[in-house]
C-alpha cells in the first residue's frame, strides 16, 4: 500500500520561516499558508478597528449607542480596508510607472504598505496608553520581531 507524505508547512512571513529552518524545516517562501494569511490579516483589522473605536466610541455616553457605534465602525473598518487596498494599488502602480522599485513584487509592495500603515496605527494607540496598548505592543513586536528574522535570512541566504 503507497503512503502519502504530506507537504513540508511552509511560511510566507519571515519569522514563523526563521523558526522552521531552526528546527530543522523548509525556509523557503510560500504563499499558500491559508492560515497564517488569516492571523495576520484578522491581526490587522483589529489594530485599525481599535484605533478608531477608542476615538469614537468612549465618547458616547448611552451604552446602546456606544454598541450601535461599534458595530457600524465594524463595517466601516471593512470598507475602509477594501479603500486602503485600491489606493495601495494605485500608489504601487504610479511608483512602478516612475521606474522606483520594478523589481519588487506588487504583493510584497503591498504588503509593506499595509504593515506600516497598521503599525502607524498600533503606535498611535500605544502612545494613547489606553487599555488597547497591549494588543498593539503585540502588533508592533511582531513587526520588529519579522523584519529581524528578514535581516537573518537574508545574511544566512534564505
Amino acid at each position: 500500500m503507497e503512503t502519502t507524505r504530506s507537504k513540508p508547512l511552509r511560511f510566507y512571513f519571515a519569522l514563523p520561516r526563521l523558526l522552521a529552518k531552526i528546527t530543522g524545516g523548509d525556509a523557503r517562501r510560500s504563499e499558500n499558508n491559508g492560515f497564517e494569511a488569516w492571523i495576520v490579516s484578522v491581526a490587522t483589522y483589529l489594530i485599525c478597528y481599535l484605533f478608531f473605536a477608542t476615538r469614537l466610541v468612549p465618547a458616547l455616553r448611552p451604552l446602546w449607542l456606544q454598541i450601535f457605534v461599534s458595530l457600524l465602525l465594524f463595517f466601516a473598518v471593512w470598507f475602509l480596508w477594501v479603500f486602503i487596498l485600491h489606493v495601495d494599488a494605485f500608489l504601487i502602480k504610479l511608483i512602478r510607472s516612475s521606474g522606483i522599485l520594478r523589481d519588487l513584487p506588487i504583493r510584497r509592495a503591498q504588503s509593506i504598505l499595509i504593515m506600516s500603515l497598521s503599525s502607524a496605527l498600533a503606535y498611535s494607540l500605544v502612545m494613547a496608553g489606553s487599555i488597547v496598548s497591549v494588543a498593539a505592543l503585540v502588533w508592533l513586536a511582531a513587526v520588529v520581531l519579522n523584519i529581524s528574522a528578514a535581516m537573518v535570512l537574508r545574511l544566512t541566504h534564505d
